[in-house]
């Protein structure tokens, strides 16, 4: 029996690498062609864009609950409740930060060389990649691996069209990154919203105890989703305060080079999750032992290290032969963030366990809200000591000083059990 779960486990993790990598490889494809038609300084105003759009739906996208309350209901009324409150509480979250957006404009200005209507345009990219992930993530709970994938080609594809075409054809500089974006995003949106709403024959349901209830779960999780979005997406903004947009723009490119780690572990989580989990299920579906599951676990750890120091070591190699020399002082930054995002993968499946070994996230948010906070302090510190790279030194020391808290603090932050 464990045997054969294994190589399902496996065939699932292949599956899911390969189309998660999907998207890391044809952004890697294209990323030589964005790069001849703009400069370091105008890349960064595109990456600022986009991590505008990445930071919003950080801080709006609360999957975990999604696949919670799959786990706990898995079909019938009861989903389609708890997933219109998902709904009507994005509703209620874009409209606050849109109202956030309008009324501190002076403060943002600051650090955001955007207009106004790039930032609203942004935060309805936002909202509906939202919704995306929310399918996403039901598909991946409910491990209907065909409809995942066919979902995520068609932002895979969408996306770089919509960009080179911008680019070359009706040459819109960092635009048409922005658009491509807008264009992606509601193609995708439109055909996952329909496909899912037929595969979970889902209704829309909202009753105040549920929605109340959704509501609370998103406020015990909003400091840990803050928390995340200041980890991801505040390094640009702090090095463009610090050094300009043209460094900010050799730091985006950097971390975006590095993304391929994550959706290594991305992919790795997707397929083992569900199992490692299922032992919460009333069913007991597919549950896996103890010591599968710490098998399972180290497994990933060691994949992700692997991952990490990889990248690190063939990245002057990538940049040298793919990219413009302009890009070649992106480097350094690529060691810094590749050992980040070893740290971050190691932090997830730690963070992913622990929601579901307890009823309250309260005690992870903050401990992770804490930790950003602290980044941001560290990452200015080293930026005034050591520039520009001193961005990069601040999220590889953050992310660690964040992994080893949750790790220390774990039997205290999953001591209340779920009944």
């Amino acid at each position: 029996m464990s045997r054969a779960l294994s190589k399902i486990l496996a065939l699932r993790s292949v599956i899911y690498a390969m189309i998660n990598l999907l998207p890391s490889g044809v952004a890697l494809a294209v990323m030589p062609f964005i790069t001849l038609k703009m400069t370091p300084a105008e890349y960064g105003v595109a990456g600022l864009y986009l991590a505008i759009i990445a930071g919003m739906l950080s801080v709006m996208e609360f999957s975990l609950i999604v696949r919670k309350a799959y786990v706990q209901h898995e079909q019938g009324d009861r989903l389609s409740e708890a997933l219109s409150a998902c709904g009507a509480t994005y509703t209620l979250m874009i409209g606050l930060l849109t109202l956030v957006v309008m009324l501190g404009w002076g403060w943002f200005a600051g650090f955001v060389p955007l207009s106004r209507g790039w930032v609203l345009m942004a935060l309805m990219t936002a909202g509906m990649q939202a919704v995306i992930a929310l399918n996403f993530s039901l598909l991946q709970i409910s491990l209907r691996v065909k409809l995942y994938c066919y979902m995520k080609l068609v932002f895979t594809f969408g996306y770089p069209a919509f960009a080179l075409a911008g680019l070359f054809w009706l040459d819109m500089g960092w635009r048409a990154l922005a658009y491509a974006s807008l264009l992606a995003t509601a193609a995708t949106v439109l055909f996952s919203g329909l496909k899912v709403k037929e595969a979970f024959g889902l209704h829309w349901v909202l009753g105040k105890p549920v929605f109340v209830s959704t509501v609370r779960s998103v406020l015990s999780l909003t400091p840990f989703r803050v928390a995340l979005a200041i980890f991801t997406y505040a390094g640009p903004f702090l090095v463009a305060f610090a050094a300009g947009t043209e460094q900010s723009g050799l730091y985006i490119f950097a971390f975006q080079i590095c993304n391929v780690i994550g959706l290594v572990y991305d992919s790795i989580l997707t397929a083992i999750v569900p199992n490692m989990v299922a032992h919460h299920k009333q069913s007991k579906t597919h549950a896996l032992s103890a010591a599968m599951r710490q098998k399972l676990a180290l497994g990933y750890v060691l994949t992700v290290c692997a991952a990490a120091l990889g990248l690190a070591v063939i990245a002057p190699l990538l940049v040298g032969v793919l990219f413009p020399p302009a890009y070649q002082a992106a480097v350094p930054f690529i060691a810094w963030i590749a050992l980040a995002r070893g740290f971050h993968g190691i932090n997830r499946i730690n963070q992913e366990l622990s929601f579901f070994d307890t009823d309250s996230f309260r005690r992870i948010a903050l401990v992770s809200l804490f930790a950003a906070l602290v980044y941001i302090l560290v990452t200015l510190g080293l930026l005034k000591a050591y520039g520009p790279i001193g961005a990069g030194m601040g999220l590889a020391a953050g992310h660690g000083m964040w992994m080893a808290a949750l790790v220390v603090a774990r039997p205290w932050l999953i001591r209340r059990k779920i009944q």
